[in-house]
């Protein structure tokens, strides 16, 4: 054998050593690729869970919320009722005091006018 023959099997050799280790670096490359693309994909998941547990609780605190608003609203109108009956009491009551008042001063000026007679009575008979 010449030492271009062995140069020219050495070179294939070589070029197929080249080619398999090539083969076998991509290979590790995509395995790599591979897992780092899973670990991304677990980790979105992952991220969307929580994002997706924590619009579940919104939604329950959301309801409760809710419900709580449905109560307030009830205990309002029922105040607003109770104030409105309340309201129209005291203006009865206020109607009342005047009525009373009248009659008081009505009353006051009569003591008065009664008053007076028994002192000019008694001045007469004194």
């Amino acid at each position: 054998m010449d030492i271009l023959t062995v140069v020219a099997v050495v070179s294939c050799v070589c070029t197929v050593v080249g080619i398999i280790i090539g083969w076998l670096g991509q290979a590790d490359k995509s395995k790599r690729r591979v897992i780092e693309e899973a670990e991304r994909s677990v980790l979105l998941l992952s991220d969307v869970q929580h994002v997706k547990k924590a619009v579940d609780d919104l939604s329950v605190e959301s309801r409760a919320i809710n419900r709580l608003l449905i109560d307030v609203d009830k205990r309002v109108g029922t105040v607003e009722t109770t104030l409105s009956s309340v309201t129209g009491e005291m203006k009865e009551l206020n109607d009342r005091v005047v009525v009373v008042e009248k009659e008081t001063s009505s009353l006051g000026k009569s003591v008065a006018v009664i008053k007076e007679r028994i002192n000019l009575s008694t001045e007469r008979e004194g």
